[in-house]
Order: C-alpha cells, then structure tokens, then sequence
C-alpha cells in the first residue's frame, strides 16, 4: 500500500486562524534552518504582532514543537527559535485517508447532522463512498487501481 508523509504535525486540513498561523510561523522557522531565528524578526517574516505571536510560540513550544533560548540582542533579551525533531518528524497517513473529498471540502467548517450541508446529503461524499465501496468489492480497497 503506498503512503503519503506530511511535513509537520500541524494540519494543513485546518484552514484559517491559528492554525495558518502557526503553519506559517513553523515553515519561517523551519527556512532559518539549524541556526534558527530571532523571536523578534520571526514576528516581522511572519507579519503579526510580538503579544500574539508570543503566545503561539509559547503554545508551540508546550506542544514540542520548537525550543527556545535566550539570547542577547543589541543589548535586549530575546531567543532564538528552532524547530525540535517532532515538529520535523514526517506524519504517514494512508491514501485512503488523504482521499476523503471533506477534507478539502471549502464547507467543512459548516457541515454537520442537522446543517444546512451534511455527510448524510453530500453529492461528492457519497460517490466518494460508493467508489470506495466498490473498490472494496474488487480486492483494492487501498483506494489505488
């Protein structure tokens, strides 16, 4: 059965908010490469605030995704930031999971039981579903021919 690896363990199936957030401030990060980058100029690569960001590398860094270490900066106390081996660790998912049309589904965010869009009604599940099927009855049920 073949395997797609993921960069990261921050989903890229979650869209907006902190997530993209904390997406974008790993990627910064992670192009520093093993020097890392000053907490204070990853807030101006990544374009927020020092009070935001602070709080999502502080929850980043809880998580173990990325260490830090104070520094001294012209004068000032800052850190330096680097990603730890758990955030480069590849995630393996299998195709079938990756295949699944909610994933990327633009109305995810407002599909559910009882919604406007649901599981129960959606044209692009269901014939996702029925392919799967029958690939199932057919000995591949990798989801692959």
């Amino acid at each position: 059965m073949s395997r797609i690896i993921l960069w990261g363990q921050v989903r890229d199936g979650l869209v907006g908010g902190t997530a993209a957030i904390e997406r974008r401030i790993l990627e910064a990060i992670r192009e520093a490469g093993d020097r890392g980058i000053l907490q204070r100029e990853l807030w101006r690569v990544v374009g927020i605030d020092s009070r935001n960001g602070a709080r999502i590398v502080r929850r980043l860094e809880q998580r173990g995704f990325l260490v830090r270490e104070a520094v001294m900066y012209k004068g000032r106390r800052t850190y330096v930031v680097r990603l730890t081996k758990k955030a480069l660790t590849p995630i393996v998912l299998d195709p079938v999971l990756v295949s699944i049309p909610c994933f990327t589904c633009p109305m995810l965010s407002r599909c559910g039981e009882g919604a406007p869009t649901s599981p129960v009604k959606c044209e692009k599940l269901n014939r996702w579903l029925a392919e799967y099927v029958r690939k199932l009855g057919s000995g591949s049920g990798d989801g692959e021919d």
